[in-house]
């Protein structure tokens, strides 16, 4: 009996370090099942969090494409107003020129008038003296003769 008993201890021995073997499988596989499941978790958020940034790169480019396109017709709008402003400025500049040639010769003939009305201004005043003297030389010559007579 004696042997039963000791035998059936040390079955008993067995069954427990065999249980507390299981109990550490059980555990450890409850570890794996969690990690696992938090694992799978994480994989999901991170996979949703790829597709919304994915997403937002697209939107973000296509944002990028338009502004593109808008900034290139700005640019073709701001060569045709910089050509227009070019033209007016050489239209601009043609009429300067070709005012200041029509000041210019009108200044030549204003100092050309102001010289041939000068010249003769002083002709007229010479001929005035002139006459002046004359004039008084005849009224002399008429008061000698009057009084010789």
């Amino acid at each position: 009996m004696e042997k039963k008993f000791s035998d059936s201890e040390s079955f008993a021995d067995t069954l427990q370090r065999k249980l507390s073997t299981l109990q550490q499988f059980e555990s450890i596989a409850q570890a794996q099942h969690d990690y696992e499941l938090i694992l799978a978790t994480m994989r999901e958020k991170h996979e949703q969090e790829l597709v919304t940034l994915h997403e937002k790169l697209q939107n973000a480019q296509k944002n990028l494409q338009e502004k593109n396109v808008e900034i290139n017709e700005i640019r073709s709008q701001l060569e045709l107003v910089c050509k227009g402003h070019e033209k007016v400025i050489f239209e601009r500049t043609e009429t300067i020129n070709h005012l200041n040639a029509k000041l210019h010769d009108c200044q030549q003939n204003y100092a050309y008038l102001l010289t041939k009305s000068s010249l003769e201004s002083s002709n007229q005043i010479e001929i005035k003296q002139q006459l002046t003297n004359m004039t008084q030389d005849k009224e002399k010559l008429e008061s000698k003769c009057q009084e010789l007579q």
